[in-house]
């Protein structure tokens, strides 16, 4: 399996400022997607899910922030969705 991470998605890791009164988001809609998805394809719990992404990250010499198990499951059901078809 190879695992990279674009520099791209390195930049765009944290939230952008948000300019609601709502809490502030540490983590932007890319890396909730990116742990579901790797959620799904190794079939894991997210507590699970979130010590893969930490290794994985270790292994690549990435200093990003991990969520925890609990953001993504609390903002899976937020995430825009692309059209089907």
């Amino acid at each position: 399996m190879t695992v990279w991470f674009s520099q791209e998605a390195i930049a765009a890791w944290r939230a952008p400022p948000r300019s609601t009164p709502d809490g502030q988001a540490r983590y932007s809609d890319l890396v909730i997607e990116t742990a579901l998805i790797l959620r799904a394809v190794f079939r894991q719990p997210l507590r699970q899910t979130e010590g893969l992404v930490s290794s994985l990250f270790a292994l690549m010499g990435l200093v990003l922030p991990v969520p925890d198990h609990s953001t993504p499951s609390r903002r899976a059901g937020t995430l825009v969705k692309p059209p089907a078809g």
